[in-house]
């Protein structure tokens, strides 16, 4: 959940490059997504190193006999490929599963499977083609893994946020006892802020890990079930969950990021002092960009919708580092977000930004300043346009879209 609560200050620090040039590890997107996804693929937690843990897998379930493949060959080639998924070999499953379509294009579960192995910004592009195949041969599929293809299909094709809210729904209804089909249940449920739905997801998952008596080995189980207890107000449950991930993985970023904005917003100095220590060693070590107290507080506090504290932490840390153009970028993004300074907003990010920079987070912004200016239409144009090329499917952004359609609806309707 760290990547997907950053992505705006990270679009506002320096920015998207084009879809076709963008990478969930590119040096040029900047230097705090660069840390934060570092960190996270540094973990020795996926999603997909957790599938052999599964009692059950898809793989082997009787109601996805009509998803198999009459072609003995296009078999082989998937069986090779669930293997090679169950032993790590991500990019050697994904090549069985591409031969296994070659032979039968109708191959339900096996583009099921290398749109599970794809779905991430690395493979975009390759993620968005299996989506769709899957998409169109989904009726071979149980219900619920169609509302799961559908909600594939809403985030990386259509970016329509009534359709991922739907599939979310109809996907929390499914009494299918998966982990891997409830931690990404759960994690979308973060990302379209409904936490109290994500919650009800993450535990029945929980349940599942007591009845299997094995832990879920992804650790953005543990940030995003923390992080949904935290919105919800749950906060010693948000506890115990991120403890429980830390002993599992020590040094992940998210994780100690998570904790932070814990501290921070309970006014615990001292751990707040503690875990940053923390963070900045293991940047350091890892050589990833070193962030102070300062901009790490304000960017957590911008997070929080806490205004005004976060734009006097940025400030005091612009002051200290005045040139550096990351804090210039996430500042103007805080002065936008609340509606505070738009002059200095704009000047900061033309600043932050080279001119000749194709930069989506720059466009973001400038439909931020925009839109609070009342100049709608202008807004409207850039955050579409903004939505239009980014990879990664944001509901911020789908959901500011939305407000000013309706604005713009009220204003000609007088």
């Amino acid at each position: 959940m760290l990547v997907s609560l950053l992505f705006m200050c990270v679009l506002a620090v320096n920015g998207q490059k084009s879809t076709d040039q963008q990478s969930s590890n590119e040096p040029g997107v900047n230097t705090l997504n660069t840390m934060v996804l570092a960190a996270n693929a540094s973990s020795s937690f996926s999603k997909a190193q957790s599938i052999d843990t599964e009692k059950h897998g898809f793989a082997y379930e009787e109601d996805f006999k009509d998803a198999f493949s009459a072609s003995p060959q296009a078999m082989d080639k998937y069986w090779e490929g669930v293997h090679q998924m169950m032993a790590d070999q991500s990019n050697e499953a994904i090549k069985s599963f591409t031969e296994a379509c070659k032979i039968d294009s109708t191959f339900a579960m096996a583009a099921f499977y290398a749109t599970l192995l794809t779905n991430n910004p690395e493979h975009y592009k390759e993620s968005v083609r299996w989506a769709k195949m899957a998409y169109d041969n989904k009726d071979n599929l149980p219900k619920d893994l169609q509302d799961w293809i559908s909600l594939w299909r809403g985030l990386l094709i259509t970016k329509d946020c009534d359709e991922i809210q739907q599939c979310c729904d109809a996907m929390l209804t499914s009494d299918r006892k998966s982990r891997i089909f409830l931690d990404d249940l759960g994690e979308n449920l973060c990302a379209i802020e409904q936490y109290g739905k994500a919650v009800k997801a993450f535990s029945k998952l929980e349940a599942l890990c007591i009845e299997l008596k094995s832990d879920w080995k992804n650790s953005g189980y543990y940030e995003n079930y923390g992080s949904a207890c935290h919105a919800m107000g749950m906060h010693e449950k948000e506890a115990e969950v991120f403890k429980k991930g830390l002993i599992a993985s020590p040094d992940d970023m998210s994780l100690l990021w998570d904790q932070t904005r814990c501290a921070l917003i309970n006014g615990n100095d001292e751990a707040v002092n503690n875990l940053i220590n923390k963070m900045q060693k293991i940047s350091k070590d890892k050589g990833y960009t070193v962030y102070t107290p300062e901009f790490t507080k304000g960017i957590i506090y911008a997070m929080e919708n806490e205004g005004a504290k976060a734009e006097e932490s940025l400030r005091k840390a612009l002051q200290n580092d005045p040139d550096n153009k990351d804090i210039m970028g996430t500042l103007a993004w805080c002065l936008a977000k609340f509606n505070v300074n738009l002059d200095e907003a704009e000047q900061l990010l033309a600043k932050s930004q080279p001119k000749e920079t194709d930069n989506l987070g720059s466009s973001y912004v400038k439909g931020l300043i925009s839109m609070n200016r009342g100049n709608l239409e202008e807004a409207l144009a850039t955050l579409q346009q903004v939505k239009d090329k980014s990879s990664i499917w944001n509901y911020k952004i789908c959901s500011t879209i939305t407000k000013i359609e309706s604005s713009l609806a009220n204003q000609n309707a007088k």
